[in-house]
């Protein structure tokens, strides 16, 4: 049986809970919204967010693509949102909007009051009734890592960050299995603390990092959420932005 992954998780400072006065609200697309087919390339993506610290910075993910950083009026278009190969499907479609700090993390909900730092719409592509369906259930969005992480100082800084829907995260009810995999080794967290995380001592390589949520008897709540970052330990440091 071949030896672990030699990486651990370290809890990191969280990013401030958003105070009463922050909003964030997705403008376009609206709730329902259908787009024709030979439209969606041009659909724009366009926020509002009131409220907000200096140091705060949006991000826009959609369906389970890679989030992007964007304005705070968003000022990206739907079809930057996909890989430039893929063509959109037909059918629902959601689109997430998060406030995240300098370092990329996610501010999370305060608890005690019920503000919420992220949007959230639902909406059509190509034939559809308009109708949606509010998300119920718990489910998780996968946020960071992303990329590649070049030079040892990226390398040590990689964060895991993910939003929750629906549940908190608690020992006796829901938890999130971290899988960090490579080269056939692997290593396996339990988390039943919501917070971004540090992921410390990667080797140079690629590594798969996956994220289920799971129940108190360990099942899946939903299908795993996963991608790839590369780590190049001996590449030049990435310029700052």
């Amino acid at each position: 049986m071949p030896e672990p992954l030699p990486v651990e998780l370290d809890a990191i400072d969280p990013a401030p809970a958003p105070n009463a006065a922050v909003r964030l609200e997705i403008q376009s697309p609206r709730l329902g919204q259908r787009i024709a087919q030979n439209r969606v390339d041009r659909t724009p993506v366009k926020l509002a967010l009131r409220g907000a610290g200096p140091n705060h910075r949006l991000q826009v993910q959609l369906d389970a693509h890679a989030p992007r950083e964007v304005g705070p009026a968003g000022g990206i278009a739907l079809r930057e949102l996909i890989p430039e190969e893929m063509t959109f499907e037909p059918g629902l479609h959601s689109l997430h909007a998060f406030i995240v700090d300098e370092r990329g993390v996610s501010l999370k909900p305060a608890v005690e009051h019920t503000v919420l730092p992220y949007a959230t719409v639902q909406f059509w592509i190509g034939e559809g009734d308009g109708t949606t369906s509010a998300v119920s259930e718990p489910s998780i969005v996968y946020l960071l890592p992303r990329g590649t992480y070049n030079g040892a100082a990226a390398a040590d800084s990689a964060v895991l960050d993910f939003y929750l829907f629906n549940t908190r995260l608690d020992a006796d009810e829901h938890r999130v299995k971290v899988d960090v995999s490579s080269g056939g080794r692997s290593r396996q967290f339990v988390l039943s603390e919501w917070r971004a995380w540090r992921i410390a001592g990667l080797p140079s390589g690629d590594y798969r990092v996956e994220l289920t949520l799971i129940d108190a008897s360990n099942e899946p709540v939903q299908s795993p959420v996963s991608r790839v970052i590369t780590v190049n330990r001996d590449a030049p440091e990435d310029p700052a932005p």
